[in-house]
């Protein structure tokens, strides 16, 4: 529930603090609710028998590599989606549906095969473009 309620707040605070500002008291203090409710299950998770997630998992080394990298992932990837339509639109004075073209080739590229992985025989089909894939 703290985690739901910290996720939930933090991003009602964002959305609030883009439309009003951060001056406006519901986005700041969403904002502050949200940091108490994650330091909450923070707590919580450290003081339970049987948490969410375990703290021993962030012991290893390897395991806080592998989740800060896909988060970093994660972040450039939905950093992508959010902030390069308004970009192409605003900033480089395309109308949406031109913009939303200029788009398409990144798409496919990303849904295509992934090269020196096992690629399927069959092909991809995406937006209705066919890429064939080399047989194995």
């Amino acid at each position: 529930m703290l985690l739901g309620l910290g996720a939930g707040l933090a991003l009602f605070g964002m959305t609030r603090a883009q439309v009003s500002g951060f001056t406006d008291p519901l986005s700041w203090s969403s904002l502050v609710v949200a940091i108490a409710a994650l330091v909450l299950f923070g707590v919580r998770t450290v003081r339970i028998d049987q948490p969410f997630v375990p703290p021993s998992l962030f012991a290893n080394r390897v395991h806080r590599t592998g989740v800060l990298v896909a988060f970093l992932v994660m972040a450039v990837n939905l950093g992508g989606l959010v902030f390069v339509p308004p970009l192409l639109v605003e900033v480089n004075g395309l109308a949406p549906g031109r913009g939303a073209l200029v788009m398409v080739p990144a798409g496919v590229v990303t849904a295509g095969p992934v090269p020196g992985g096992r690629r399927r025989s069959r092909g991809v089909r995406c937006a209705g473009v066919r890429q064939e894939a080399e047989r194995q």
